[in-house]
């Protein structure tokens, strides 16, 4: 019978070689990582115990983030992305670079005028983006509501 966990905590290596011992997982059908954890054992074992590694995460974020959130804010999500097709574009990758060569040129001073000056762009080039409706306040389907 299995033993109690609460009170024992094992690394996933050891709770399989335990299982392989036992006989409850045959050697054919042990996981591919075991031999590689085996043979390459980690410097410092995983412990739940061991306190996390105090260091820095840098942020990961780029200029082109603050573009595409605010097409999806202004836009939504207006199109999805054929991953069987990698070559071709999707209307946000399209807009964003139309909106940096805009920025590189240096004629707009402001990030509103920039973003008006790119859907202008877009739409004299044939290619029009239909700005999201505001959300309307739901309406009652009971009889007599919502008559004034």
């Amino acid at each position: 019978m299995a033993g109690n966990k609460l009170f024992r905590t094992g690394t996933i290596f050891e709770r399989m070689t335990g299982l392989l011992k036992a006989g409850a997982i045959k050697e054919n059908d042990k996981p591919i990582w075991y031999d590689v954890y085996k043979t390459f054992p980690p410097k410092h074992e995983p412990a739940f115990a061991r306190p996390p590694v105090d260091k820095e995460i840098k942020p990961i974020f780029y200029p082109e983030d603050t573009i595409r959130g605010k097409f999806l804010k202004t836009y939504g999500s207006v199109s999805t992305h054929n991953m069987l097709k990698p070559g071709k574009k999707s209307l946000i990758q399209i807009f964003v670079e139309k909106y940096q060569s805009l920025e590189r040129s240096g004629k707009y001073s402001s990030e509103d005028e920039l973003f008006n000056a790119t859907e202008n762009a877009l739409a004299s080039e044939g290619l029009t983006i239909v700005k999201r409706a505001e959300a309307s306040p739901p309406k009652s389907i009971l009889p007599g509501e919502g008559k004034e």
